[in-house]
């Protein structure tokens, strides 16, 4: 079958699932113009998996911020930073500007959606633009992919992870791989680290949703990491325990 002989080539989940719809939506305008009257394709299932990805803690965000850097170094971290305190997509925080503050607030609208955001202005966006002439510093996704990696790891975000198989085979890994946190680090994980950070101050689902674009609290749960030891401090201030 078509789904056996994807496996067999190395297809990642979400990539067949994208093929499959794919040919279903052909398949669909095919019988609506009356090329053919099969109907089996409606049975077909898209697989699917959530894609792994991980979150930096605040203290390991602070790690990065502390951090002794090179100029160009220095340009990831804030970049990454400014990630992190949007909780936005890095299309949208690596285009955003000083022109982009309003006195305490920052807004800005999202890409994707092209809905606006407006949120309080940490003092560290200001400490930012002011170190990088007023803007984020500019670089490619591919380059800023790269070389924040190379930055946690020279500032000791070395912590080993479990990484499912399907990403050790997407990124030609051994299973006995022991695999480092840095080594899993993208633009996508301030996004994530920030939406988490927030969470876990209290801010409500529905704010953070506001903030990070998703339409629901369940896509929004896909984002929010929570490990175990963080899960205890936020239980340990419940009321319910007392």
């Amino acid at each position: 079958s078509l789904l056996n002989k994807m496996q067999e080539n190395g297809f990642s989940v979400n990539y067949q699932g994208n093929i499959i719809q794919r040919i279903k939506t052909v398949m669909s305008e095919g019988r609506k113009m009356g090329y053919h009257n099969n109907t089996s394709y409606l049975e077909w299932k898209r697989p699917s998996e959530e894609s792994f990805s991980i979150a930096l803690s605040e203290k390991e965000m602070q790690m990065l911020w502390d951090a002794d850097l090179t100029p160009g170094e220095s340009h990831v971290r804030d970049l990454a930073w400014l990630g992190y305190l949007t909780a936005s997509r890095y299309s949208d925080y690596s285009r955003l500007t000083s022109d982009n503050i309003y006195g305490n607030s920052i807004r800005f609208f999202q890409r994707k959606t092209d809905e606006e955001v407006l949120i309080p202005c940490s003092p560290k966006i200001k400490v930012i633009f002011e170190r990088n002439k007023g803007r984020a510093p500019k670089m490619a996704s591919a380059v800023f992919n790269r070389e924040i990696k190379n930055v946690c790891q020279k500032v000791g975000i070395t912590d080993v992870i479990q990484v499912p198989k399907s990403t050790r085979r997407k990124k030609g890994w051994d299973d006995n791989k022991a695999v480092e946190k840095w080594e899993m680090v993208s633009s996508h994980s301030f996004r994530r680290s920030g939406a988490s950070a927030l969470y876990r101050s209290g801010v409500p689902a529905r704010v953070v949703r506001y903030l990070t674009g998703h339409t629901t609290d369940k896509q929004l749960f896909k984002y929010i990491k929570i490990d175990k030891e963080e899960g205890l401090e936020l239980l340990a201030r419940s009321t319910f325990f007392k």
